[in-house]
């Protein structure tokens, strides 16, 4: 039994390693022009963090607008690696909010012992059940503060990440049964 156990986790770090190279290799894809940058946040607060922390490491000019309840920041760096920091910036913070709201849905799966459609951050859906919860919360509760970090952006990446990451929490619910 404990030699099973020491085999999943081996498992687990080879998916971690696998994702975390994935992820560095779509975010060091080449700009070759440089473009105004449109997001859209829903609140003021979270618009003024954007333009404070960009602001602190890139040159860009950061416009804010409020249109009806949502807050529209355009974005016009001054040089290519500035584009890219403030792309890379912009994805990092999308999927921490992506990863707040899958938590979000965890809790509220489990607690209603029913499926909830997500999305991803390449815009596929996923759907999450109570079975499966319950399996990721486990293994995100096990697993080092770093992994955690590697795993919840594997479920919210995209509809094959997250099922690699299901795949991986059902094989390790069977072996430890």
């Amino acid at each position: 039994m404990i030699l099973l156990k020491k085999e999943v986790l081996l498992q687990r770090d080879d998916h971690m390693k696998n994702f975390k190279q994935i992820r560095e290799k779509v975010c060091s894809t080449e700009i070759s022009e440089k473009n105004d940058l449109n997001y859209v946040v829903k609140d003021s607060k979270s618009a003024d963090f954007i333009r404070k922390e960009l602001s602190g490491i890139v040159k860009a000019e950061i416009k804010v607008n409020r249109k009806n309840s949502k807050y529209h920041l355009n974005i016009i760096p001054k040089t290519n690696q500035d584009e890219k920091i403030v792309k890379s910036f912009m994805d990092d913070a999308n999927i921490e909010m992506l990863k707040d709201n899958f938590v979000k849905t965890l809790n509220r799966v489990s607690k209603l012992n029913e499926s909830e459609t997500v999305k991803t951050f390449t815009g596929e859906e996923v759907v999450v059940d109570s079975s499966v919860c319950a399996k990721i919360m486990n293994i995100h509760d096990n697993l080092e503060r770093e992994n955690q970090e590697i795993f919840m952006e594997m479920l919210v990446h995209s509809a094959e990440t997250f099922e690699q990451a299901k795949n991986f929490c059902e094989t390790y619910a069977e072996n430890k049964e």
